[in-house]
């Protein structure tokens, strides 16, 4: 479970790291309602989700080719370019 609470919060900064700095701004109410609307709706899964299956879901499987996991994660940062 706490897996799961650091990995939400680390998303969490990340994202509104991407949007802000995208923005140049911290003065976007829209973004902070979406920030907003995602950490709770994050917090209520953490919280009404099984903790078994949010530790079974938070595991590696033991194929993970660590090389792709880092490829998808830089895929994923290029959806959210500067400006």
């Amino acid at each position: 479970m706490l897996i799961a609470a650091v990995i939400t919060i680390a998303i969490f900064l990340l994202l509104a790291g991407c949007i802000f700095g995208a923005a140049g701004t911290l003065s976007w109410p829209m973004a902070w309602a979406v920030l907003a609307i995602y950490a709770i709706s994050k917090a209520a899964a953490l919280i009404c989700v099984n903790p078994e299956l949010i530790k079974e879901r938070t595991k590696l499987g033991h194929e993970v080719d660590y090389k792709e996991m880092v490829f998808a994660t830089c895929g994923y940062l290029c959806l959210y370019p500067g400006t």
